[in-house]
């Protein structure tokens, strides 16, 4: 988008953008959000198809339900200031490869980055508490995950089918889902700080750690 193009999308003094304000819209290809804006509406930039990057200013603190959902394209997504993110928000982007989620950060809802294959690498913020269910199921890209002590309770399903995954760190204390890490079969290293990793032993079945510790 020209320079032109970008501002004539936001009035000046806009707070927040409406739900489905600009879903569909095959001309948006980077958006930069106005530090005016505190929200983003659900739907809100939803099957953007040709977007590739979005950076949104520290005052947006929330983005509503699948808000850019559908957006194939998208690569980068710069979000300083989040502290919640509603269900699905970036669910079927699947060109994203890396995001860093912000310190503010205290809760990933159901679906928020499910099928999104290209990721790579996230790192999760040291205040998370929880992972929604379907959270990042099909992101069959991930290879590595680094959950922080600070996640109290992951939900059923919320790595499901991540099939490139293969060593995951938690903590002692988490407390997952019994089908959390559902048909992760690649899975072969599991590190647990402060504690024993056959604790969760019985949450990994049909992985190939699982199977290397039958016995045990």
């Amino acid at each position: 988008m020209t320079a032109f193009d970008q501002e004539s999308l936001f009035p000046v003094g806009i707070t927040q953008i409406e739900d489905k304000a600009f879903i569909r819209r095959k001309d948006l290809h980077k958006l930069v959000v106005p530090d005016t804006v505190t929200r983003i509406g659900k739907e809100a930039f939803s099957d953007c198809t040709n977007l590739t990057e979005v950076i949104l200013p520290e005052s947006v603190s929330r983005i509503g339900s699948h808000a850019f959902s559908g957006c194939e394209h998208l690569e980068r997504i710069t979000a300083p200031g989040l502290t919640n993110l509603d269900a699905g928000v970036f669910a079927d982007c699947s060109s994203l490869a890396s995001i860093e989620l912000p310190h503010t950060l205290a809760s990933i809802e159901q679906y928020d980055f499910a099928s999104c294959a290209a990721l790579r690498e996230i790192t999760f913020p040291g205040r998370l508490l929880f992972v929604g269910a379907h959270a990042f199921q099909d992101c069959t890209g991930l290879t590595e995950l680094d959950l922080p002590d600070s996640i109290d309770f992951v939900e059923e399903y919320a790595f499901e089918y991540c099939t490139g995954l293969k060593k995951i760190s938690l903590s002692a204390h988490l407390e997952l889902d019994i089908h959390a890490f559902y048909k992760c079969t690649n899975v072969s290293e599991i590190i647990v700080r402060h504690g024993d990793p056959l604790k969760f032993k019985d949450y990994f079945f049909g992985t190939k750690w699982h199977d290397a510790n039958a016995g045990a």
